[in-house]
């Protein structure tokens, strides 16, 4: 065996240990998550929407709109 191919083989060697020992690590540093309280949900999104039908071309103002739970 020629000394390229032994460099290449240690080479492969140490790429595959420092894999095993990254795999290891990941697998098994964290253990399960704790579990937290949870969060009151909002009832829903609001939406705006028109108080009053509005014809084409009205100008919208404050008082023809409004914001409504979805």
């Amino acid at each position: 065996m020629d000394k390229r191919k032994l460099m290449l083989l240690v080479g492969a060697l140490i790429v595959a240990i420092g894999t095993a020992f990254a795999a290891r690590s990941l697998f098994a540093g964290a253990g399960s998550p704790q579990a937290e309280a949870a969060a009151k949900v909002p009832m829903g999104a609001k939406v705006l929407v028109a108080q009053r039908a509005l014809p084409v071309g009205t100008i919208i103002s404050a008082d023809s709109i409004n914001f409504q739970a979805w």
